[in-house]
């Protein structure tokens, strides 16, 4: 039972953030019952929600990594992203998802990629206190400057949340990068 109700927490948390928010919410109230909903029924509604087509995101969403191996194996762009520009990197990096990340990485995902909001996976890892994601993208080349829309970098989001180990790992990052521009 208790596996059966992480995932659908899991699932309609994916869903809010890949589909942008408070109509999701309201959606989400008007749908939502005190029974356990069938999975075919919660997977098709987060599919139709996430935009449509979006299966990759959807796998990622529902934590199959074997169906997200099949379709990065048959040439998907891990990049994929809905109409809000978010993709399953977005998605892994707010669950610290880190087997995900990896795969989604390891099939060339783009580390930097922003969505419409220009907030990138970094930004939301930090946001909510992912360290290992946080560590993991660095490695994979994040860039901890970037910015989104409002100015508000990979940093200044974990300050916010208080997340002080967070904040020392990005200060290491940004000072190795300043260093690294100044060689070349």
């Amino acid at each position: 039972m208790h596996k059966t109700m992480t995932y659908h927490f899991r699932l309609w948390v994916g869903i809010i953030l890949v589909t942008g928010g408070l109509q999701s919410v309201q959606v989400f109230a008007q749908t939502a019952s005190p029974t356990p909903t069938p999975a075919v029924t919660t997977a098709a509604r987060a599919k139709k929600m996430a935009g449509g087509g979006l299966e990759i995101i959807g796998a990622v969403l529902k934590g199959d990594l074997k169906v997200l191996r099949e379709l990065l194996g048959s040439g998907r762009d891990p990049d994929e992203a809905n109409s809000k520009g978010r993709t399953a990197l977005h998605v892994a990096a707010f669950f610290g998802d880190l087997r995900t990340a990896r795969l989604l990485l390891a099939a060339g995902a783009n580390v930097n990629v922003v969505d419409a909001r220009q907030i990138t996976p970094l930004i939301l890892a930090s946001t909510d206190g992912r360290l290992e994601m946080v560590k993991l993208l660095l490695a994979q080349g994040a860039d901890p400057a970037l910015q989104d829309k409002i100015g508000r970098t990979a940093q200044a989001a974990a300050t916010r949340g208080g997340f002080t180990a967070i904040v020392e790992v990005l200060k290491t990052a940004a000072s190795v990068g300043k260093q690294k521009k100044q060689v070349e």
